[in-house]
């Protein structure tokens, strides 16, 4: 038979296997359902579910709810006079982080620089055009329009319960977009900027954005009250916004005193649905602890805060040692949600530490694994890492002159908090540790730190082979927690700063077009294989998958490691992927066992040019000096050319990439990665 009908038989019978599979899952669906769905929620997390559905469905959650009104949280705060009102917030900014001199900032960062990053920032945000995801701006006026989506120009509704409206759906499908408007992130660049240059004009536009936000928000009345972590987080801006502009005039006391009835009900709020929030076995529980937290420890006044504070104590110290494994990766599956996680706790630790309330040894060393973890993974040269998991554009405190995609302010901020070595000099990145652990502190070098030529987080299963001028990340795992992509076995290679394979991030978590969003989640969206275009786990209702995969690694040698991936489907496969590393060079060899043919992929950099320079060898120049080749070879007859693909590295933003595809291999397939001074294929 020749290539061609070898490859149509094992087609047919991969479909035969198809059409059996989905009469199976037909009849057994409601069981296989309720099954995965458990899994993927956690099985210590299915009774909080059920109550929480209980409380929805009766209207007990609602009732709850309404107990948060304005005439209550007035009642807290409106028996002080006005002098009372500046003195206790000037009591409270004891509390709460030491906001940097001028000269320190400028020491550290020249005035381009800031313009830049900082002030241009907030001069756009002024004239209408808000920041979003640390990337882009969105036209919502100026005070801003916080319940705008400025993409498709929808108004999301005010007035009604936000029970009913805060959820994605047409035509309305992202409810981000509308959300991140009210994380008020713009509030750090003010504030930064006021205690940068001392512009009055800075501290009249921060309360002017807080006054508009307060009128377009009525509680629990629009979908900005609809997350607990979201109400956290705007809360950590407004409150950093606050306290560095206190001494302005426009920092008022009837202001101040709204900003302090705004924190008893965000406090109250938060507490209302924390169930919730641990629920989701994520960093929601994480971040709306830290909410209740910082008003406990901020506002004593509060008949509640000891409560407050005991409760968020448990929570982030139970969470801690569930959500970071031993070896410091984190639950989500993401270097993203990895740096929110590591933003939250150094935020809870450091404010902690001001007010005398130290967290547990074992939740502070839990946290410093997750920093070691990190710093395995962080170009010390350009800050990033590789674009895994998902990746929603947060950026949940925005405190340094650095890119998004640059992790190096948490690194050094975690590093200095937790003292962990980590090989970082100083630069720009420092100003988050400045305004989070103190100047004196944040200014420290931290030690060097020599990198092995492979490292290994196996509980999550990371691994990482380590070249002169090159890295290789790749990830192999029997999931704990519900993934989020079908990525097993992908890999990322970094060469001389460039990362010529990549993965392709996760672009938005809601499109009007299912093929788009299904893209970034798919196998086909990452560097590994594919047997009969089918995705290597079963997708399930919103986040969930179904048919986890389940994958393992192991170092031969230091510079050999050898991954096996088992995957069940239509057609059940079992991947296996040996990677050796000389040098800068990588061999990548494929072999699939239970199917005939298989599809492989390789996401490459785009701003090289890539050409087809021979039969399956691919070569990108770089600069002046250096050529990387990618050359496949097989057992077996297969065909492999450039394609397109797509690449987010920013939320809600997405670009074509070249991809190498593979099709039709057989037997081992290898694929060799080097470095070279000039064109060349040979084997």
């Amino acid at each position: 038979m020749s290539g061609e009908e070898i490859a149509a038989s094992g087609e047919r019978r991969m479909a035969s296997g198809e059409r059996l599979f989905s009469f199976l899952v037909s009849r057994l669906s409601p069981l296989f359902s309720a099954y995965w769905i458990a899994k993927g929620v956690g099985w210590d997390n299915v009774l909080r579910r059920l109550y929480q559905s209980a409380m929805l469905r009766s209207g007990a959650l609602k009732r709850k709810l309404s107990h948060i009104s304005q005439q209550q949280s007035r009642a807290r705060t409106r028996q002080q006079t006005q002098l009372q009102i500046l003195k206790s917030w000037k009591d409270r900014r004891r509390k709460f982080f030491e906001t940097p001199k001028a000269e320190d900032l400028r020491e550290l960062i020249g005035g381009d620089l800031w313009e830049q990053n900082v002030t241009s920032i907030c001069i756009e945000a002024t004239n209408g055009n808000y920041p979003f995801f640390s990337r882009w701006t969105g036209e919502l006026g100026w005070p801003p329009n916080f319940n705008l989506d400025p993409i498709n120009k929808l108004d999301w509704p005010v007035g009604e319960h936000w029970l009913k409206t805060a959820k994605s759906g047409p035509p309305r499908n992202d409810i981000k977009l509308v959300w991140e408007a009210s994380r008020f992130s713009l509030a750090f660049f003010l504030a930064r900027d006021y205690a940068y240059r001392s512009k009055s004009e800075t501290a009249q536009y921060f309360w002017e954005m807080f006054d508009a936000w307060i009128v377009q928000n009525p509680i629990n009345q629009s979908v900005a009250w609809g997350c607990g972590q979201e109400i956290a987080f705007r809360l950590m801006a407004m409150l950093t916004g606050a306290f560095t502009m206190l001494d302005n005039p426009h920092s008022t006391p009837d202001r101040l005193a709204s900003l302090q009835e705004l924190c008893w009900c965000y406090a109250m709020r938060i507490e209302a649905n924390i169930n919730y929030a641990i629920s989701q076995e994520n960093n929601h529980a994480l971040s709306e602890a830290a909410g209740l937290w910082t008003i406990g420890l901020l506002f004593g006044e509060f008949a509640e805060s000891d409560r407050w504070i005991r409760k968020a104590q448990h929570i982030i110290e139970t969470e801690v040692q569930r959500q970071i494994y031993s070896d410091g990766s984190y639950v989500q599956h993401s270097m993203t949600y990895h740096r929110v996680m590591l933003d939250v706790m150094v935020w809870v630790i450091e404010l902690g530490r001001r007010n005398n309330r130290e967290l547990s040894k074992a939740t502070l060393d839990r946290v410093a694994s997750a920093t070691r973890w990190l710093g395995e993974l962080v170009d010390p040269n350009t800050g990033r890492v590789p674009n895994y998991g998902a990746n929603d554009g947060a950026n949940v405190l925005p405190l340094a002159c650095c890119d998004y995609l640059d992790f190096r302010p948490i690194l050094h901020t975690a590093s200095v908090s937790l003292n962990v070595p980590c090989d970082l000099p100083m630069g720009a990145w420092c100003e988050k540790s400045i305004w989070l652990v103190g100047t004196d502190r944040g200014r420290q070098n931290t030690i060097e730190v020599a990198a092995s030529s492979n490292w290994a987080a196996p509980i999550g299963g990371y691994y990482a082979l380590r070249g002169p001028n090159s890295k290789l990340f790749t990830r192999a795992t029997k999931y704990r927690d519900r993934p989020s992509q079908c990525d097993m076995l992908h890999v990322d290679l970094w060469m001389m700063g460039h990362n010529i394979f990549r993965d392709a991030g996760s672009y938005r978590y809601y499109h009007q077009d299912p093929s788009i969003k299904k893209y970034f989640y798919s196998v086909e969206a990452h560097n590994t294989i594919q047997v009969a275009g089918q995705e290597q786990m079963t997708k399930g209702p919103n986040f969930l998958w179904f048919h986890w995969s389940e994958g393992s690694a192991r170092f031969v040698g230091e510079n050999r490691l050898d991954c096996k991936a088992t995957f069940t489907g239509p057609v059940p496969y079992t991947h296996h992927r040996v990677i050796m590393r000389d040098g800068d060079k990588y061999g990548i060899q494929d072999r699939v066992v239970g199917a005939d043919f298989f599809t492989a992929r390789w996401h490459l950099a785009p701003e090289l040019t890539w050409i087809e320079t021979d039969l399956n060898c691919f070569q990108a120049k770089v600069g002046s000096d250096g050529i990387v080749s990618v050359h496949v070879h097989g057992d077996e007859a297969f065909r492999s050319s450039l394609v397109k693909g797509w690449e987010s590295l920013y939320y809600a933003e997405r670009i074509e990439i070249p991809v190498i595809e593979v099709h039709n291999a057989q037997g081992t397939l290898s694929t060799t990665v080097e470095w070279l001074t000039e064109p060349s294929c040979s084997e």
